[in-house]
């Protein structure tokens, strides 16, 4: 069986594999590696926009001015009570000079976690899910 990430193919055979978390973690490695994206603490979005904004100096009402938002909206952004919209994660983006992908990234990510976390089929559903994507994305490159 392979696998395509990025125009890389990734060939394995899975009895060649002990568990299939070590082929989970193998493969988030290797993403993580391949993206050059820090993932040696996972944070939430919520703590990467804090952080940010701290780091920054900024206030929460200056960070919600800079988007057209709510200092109150930013702050549950903060704490992690609301999730911001794909298109507030652009501005964020901009306004705390984070790169783009490296915020999607969490967003997404945070979603999945979100949505998955008492399933106990996870990770084959996310197994499930990269092999469709791969798939979709086969099918557009013709």
């Amino acid at each position: 069986m392979s696998l395509h990430i990025k125009g890389k193919t990734i060939i394995y055979k899975p009895s060649r594999l002990i568990k299939q978390k070590n082929r989970f973690i193998n493969l988030f490695v290797f993403l993580a590696k391949s993206d050059k994206i820090k993932f040696d603490k996972l944070k939430t979005l919520a703590e990467i926009l804090k952080e940010a904004r701290e780091s920054k100096g900024l206030l929460l009402r200056e960070v919600a001015a800079s988007i057209s938002a709510d200092t109150a909206m930013i702050s549950k952004f903060e704490k992690g009570e609301r999730k911001p919209t794909r298109d507030q994660i652009l501005a964020l983006a901009k306004a705390l000079d984070i790169d783009e992908n490296e915020l999607l990234v969490s967003y997404l990510s945070d979603k999945v976690v979100s949505d998955l976390k008492d399933e106990e089929v996870a990770k084959k559903a996310l197994k499930a899910a990269e092999l469709k994507i791969d798939l979709i994305l086969k099918k557009a490159k013709k």
